[in-house]
């Protein structure tokens, strides 16, 4: 497998999984998505958006999926693991265009 084509949309979570003691903390602090983008120009507009959609896609299947409403700790840990997640990916593949994106963008909601 190509590093540079694919990137697990891994969680560095555990120590925040720990504090919070959550299932769905603890349930993402273990878990990983492989994203492909062997198929995407990153040095584009489009490329780069396409990538961030699917990562968020697969940081929200990692993560456990929303928790239901009114599960405070869940919400808190899985936006934090989100955060995380989205963080850790895009410092991973490092392509100026995907950053700039990500962090032009408000990803406060995933």
């Amino acid at each position: 497998m190509h590093f540079k084509h694919t990137i697990a949309a891994a969680l560095r979570f555990a120590a925040f999984a720990v504090l919070m003691a959550t299932p769905v903390a603890a349930q993402a602090a273990a878990y990983q998505v492989v994203v492909h983008y062997g198929d995407l120009k990153l040095s584009n507009a489009a490329g780069a958006q396409s990538l961030l959609s699917r990562l968020k896609a697969a940081a929200r299947q990692a993560c456990g999926g929303t928790p239901v409403r009114g599960e405070l700790r869940n919400m808190i840990a899985y936006q934090g693991c989100l955060r995380g997640s989205l963080d850790l990916a895009v410092a991973t593949i490092a392509a100026p265009e995907v950053s700039a994106l990500y962090h032009e963008l408000d990803h406060a909601a995933y």
